[in-house]
């Protein structure tokens, strides 16, 4: 996975909170790599990536047995990703404006109308 330079500038604060969340809600589990912090920041925001981790923690402590730290990870970048697709956190945010700024640019192709030109007389 391509790191940016933006990403090697993140607050070590952030992942060194979010690492600690981890350990106190699923202690003595798997712990995901350094890179694996970096990309959920990156990718998601920090508030996305605790809601994530909460998330898992609830599903873990359902499921324990049966939850490997590939599923453990799959399972709380599922949750972030949904919520910046939501729109949850500045990264959410961000995505929500991006879309909607492509939306607006979009063209309507030659030949076709618009919803709203068709109730036109």
């Amino acid at each position: 996975m391509h790191v940016t330079q933006s990403t090697e500038a993140h607050d070590t604060y952030e992942l060194d909170e979010l690492k600690r969340l981890w350990i106190r809600l699923m202690p003595k589990t798997y712990l995901p790599q350094n890179s694996q912090w970096l990309l959920w920041v990156e990718r998601f925001g920090p508030d996305n990536a605790r809601e994530g981790i909460l998330h898992l923690a609830e599903k873990f402590h359902r499921s324990r047995p049966r939850m490997g730290p590939d599923h453990m990870v799959r399972f709380a970048s599922s949750v972030m990703s949904r919520r910046t697709r939501e729109g949850h956190g500045l990264r959410g945010q961000a995505y929500i404006a991006e879309l909607r700024k492509t939306l607006e640019l979009a063209e309507t192709p030659r030949g076709y109308i618009s919803l709203d030109q068709a109730d036109r007389p």
